[in-house]
């Protein structure tokens, strides 16, 4: 699995995800990559590699702008959201507690997590 974090345009990383995906992948390799938001739909089309999105929110609807939910991830076609990362819990706080209520909610929906 890859993360390219918040960089790339919406062009640059449909681009890339479709580079990934079109490169020769083994059949029992899982190539994943977590991508923004903006990305999870287009590359989520791309048929040999699976998408994670890049955090989810811990309710499953509200009030919370700019925040993503485990049901509109669903939506996009991604299999996994990837959850605890380092600057997560560094620059917003995240904590176990927190974490764990994203992680039951997203195999609720049938969603991968990947901890970290």
């Amino acid at each position: 699995a890859g993360n390219w974090k918040m960089n790339m345009t919406y062009e640059d990383g449909i681009a890339l995800a479709k580079a990934v995906g079109s490169g020769h992948i083994p059949s029992k390799v899982q190539v994943i990559i977590g991508v923004p938001a903006i990305h999870l739909v287009d590359a989520s089309k791309v048929n040999t590699i699976s998408v994670a999105a890049q955090n989810c929110h811990h309710e499953e609807k509200g009030a919370y702008t700019g925040e993503i939910s485990v049901d509109m991830i669903t939506s996009t076609g991604a299999t996994h959201v990837i959850l605890g990362h380092s600057e997560r819990r560094e620059y917003f706080g995240e904590d176990d507690t927190l974490i764990a209520k994203k992680v039951k909610l997203v195999l609720s929906r049938g969603l991968v997590p990947i901890y970290c």
